[in-house]
């Protein structure tokens, strides 16, 4: 994990929402090394060479995850379940299948 989002996971630790946020980010990471994380006001974003590929907003005991580039999926994520979802629709926007989940360490 690059060193920025990690200083950015342990700024925001204390929300109830970080321990999911941090394995969700995690995974993105892992699922798409190629896509190129940057620290917002109100989150992270995640992009490719031709943009915006998933947005985080960070709400305490919930994260939004945006995908997609023009008619944007949003997922409301306070379990893992949600999380997955996201996981499962990023992973068919880019063609992949079989990555781990937010609970796999």
């Amino acid at each position: 994990m690059c060193e920025a989002v990690g200083a950015y996971l342990d700024e925001i630790q204390d929300l109830e929402c970080a321990p999911l946020l941090g394995r969700f980010v995690r995974r993105v990471l892992a699922i798409q090394p190629a896509l190129e994380p940057e620290i917002g006001a109100f989150g992270l974003r995640f992009r490719d060479a031709l943009g915006i590929v998933c947005e985080i907003s960070v709400f305490g005991a919930l994260f939004l995850v945006r995908l997609g580039r023009e008619q944007a999926v949003e997922f409301r994520v306070r379990t893992t379940e949600t999380a997955c979802e996201a996981l499962d629709a990023l992973l068919r926007q880019h063609g992949l299948e079989g990555a781990p989940g937010p609970t796999d360490r």
